[in-house]
């Protein structure tokens, strides 16, 4: 089941009539939010954690739901910094 924030984020994202063209999530996490808002496949997708933990398991969740990373960049940063 989705996460109700990621199907109000993707609703809002489509709509936007390809006015955005990048998505920056700066925590990410493990990912519930990007495999729900990956689908937007013409949007470039940014997604950031500072834990390498959480990155090794968002890469595998993407994995998993068999998202297509071509338009994602995923980096472990702090991104406050």
């Amino acid at each position: 089941m989705a996460e109700p924030i990621s199907i109000v984020l993707r609703e809002r994202l489509a709509a936007s009539h390809n006015s955005i063209n990048m998505i920056v999530e700066p925590f990410s996490g493990v990912g519930g939010i990007a495999v729900h808002l990956s689908c937007l496949a013409n949007k470039r997708y940014v997604l950031n954690d500072w834990d390498l933990s959480k990155i090794t398991m968002l890469t595998n969740n993407l994995r998993i739901y068999g998202v297509d990373t071509n338009n994602l960049e995923i980096h472990c940063k702090d991104f406050l910094k």
